[in-house]
């Protein structure tokens, strides 16, 4: 077997291998497209890297390794797509190590099995949105800001300028169709009714006990707990 955190330059691979036929996959920090240029994760690279693992005949089974708080909407869905494509083909388990919440646990998710320490944070299953009025402060410095557009929407949040209800209207549909997406892909991926989606589905996290029970995880586990559930169940479908 290999050191689970040996440099994966040592394994020729962008993951390394913590037991025979799995490959790690860690999930950590911000969530992001873009390689992060100080900590993080790119959802590109992550997508990459699960592909190779997917494409590695060396490999029989995924661990995610995930400690997020989440992150940016653009690029989640597709790594969300990305991990559900996997569990298709290979043996795909997500294991949270003290933090899964927001876009972390969308993808983690569309994994076929979660595990979690038990000091693990999970859940903050929802979408949010931040915009700062900031015309009065500008108003006080003796500026006003005029927005010439095309539309009424073209240019709505510009700073210095009044946010108003029908903008905030239109960021709330925002909101809600891409929380849409997140709702149906734990419904999906965590074989839950929609109706128990949205009752944990306010924000909240949740204790790795409390998500046992609620059903967001399947079981309260070290990592190398998790690691040695994923090669006995690659050695039983053997």
């Amino acid at each position: 077997s290999i050191d689970a955190r040996a440099p994966a330059a040592q394994t020729g691979r962008e993951y390394a291998m913590p037991a025979e036929g799995i490959a790690r996959i860690p999930i950590e920090g911000p969530l992001m497209k873009a390689d992060p240029k100080y900590s993080g994760t790119s959802t590109v690279r992550t997508r990459h890297n699960i592909r190779a693992a997917v494409n590695d005949p060396e490999v029989r089974g995924i661990l995610l390794h995930i400690d997020s708080p989440g992150g940016h909407v653009a690029g989640t869905d597709e790594l969300a797509q990305e991990i559900k494509a996997a569990s298709s083909k290979k043996l795909v388990h997500a294991h949270i190590d003290d933090q899964g919440a927001s876009a972390a646990y969308w993808a983690a998710s569309q994994a076929g099995r979660i595990t979690a320490n038990r000091t693990a944070d999970i859940g903050s299953i929802g979408t949010m949105a931040i915009i700062e009025d900031a015309s009065g402060a500008a108003e006080m410095q003796g500026v006003k800001v005029h927005v010439v557009s095309s539309g009424k929407f073209k240019g709505a949040f510009a700073p210095g300028t009044t946010v108003t209800e029908e903008q905030l209207g239109l960021l709330q549909d925002r909101v809600d169709n891409i929380n849409g997406h997140f709702l149906r892909a734990v419904s999906r991926g965590r074989s839950m009714s929609m109706d128990n989606v949205r009752e944990v589905a306010d924000g909240r996290v949740f204790s790795a006990q409390e998500s046992l029970t609620l059903g967001l995880i399947d079981e309260v586990a070290t990592y190398e707990g998790a690691v040695t559930g994923l090669s006995r169940q690659l050695f039983e479908d053997s």
